[in-house]
């Protein structure tokens, strides 16, 4: 596996506190802004996505940080306009020197990549 190739399609998420407004996205890889189309870097989980999706996404989260273990779903990229593509999601905890879980890295895919360079993805 090559590292550099998995490093387009990561996240980091900065995890402050326990709120969701305490997550935010400190690292946003070039190939997640392509398919999402957007640049979500340094924004908080609490004001970037509905609702519906958030309390999906939110419960995945408290899972991952409390039972320190990752997680493995397919889901549709979290953006309305590009809600058509779906994604592998991996989510991984990770802590620090106190062994409290500081961040979470998330790494996606899409299932099927056939046909993605025919879009324009552009980012913000």
């Amino acid at each position: 596996m090559q590292v550099a190739g998995l490093l387009q399609w990561m996240m980091v998420i900065g995890r402050q506190d326990i709120t969701l407004e305490g997550h935010v996205i400190r690292i946003m890889g070039e190939g997640v802004k392509q398919v999402f189309s957007i640049n979500l870097t340094n924004m908080n989980l609490g004001v970037i996505f509905d609702q519906e999706t958030i309390a999906i996404r939110w419960k995945n989260v408290i899972d991952v940080a409390e039972t320190r273990k990752p997680s493995f779903h397919t889901s549709c990229v979290p953006v309305e306009s590009r809600s058509f593509i779906q994604l592998y999601r991996g989510c991984f905890p990770f802590c620090d020197e106190n062994r409290d879980i500081t961040r979470l890295i998330v790494v996606v895919a899409p299932v099927d990549s056939r046909g993605l360079h025919l879009y324009e993805y552009p980012t913000q």
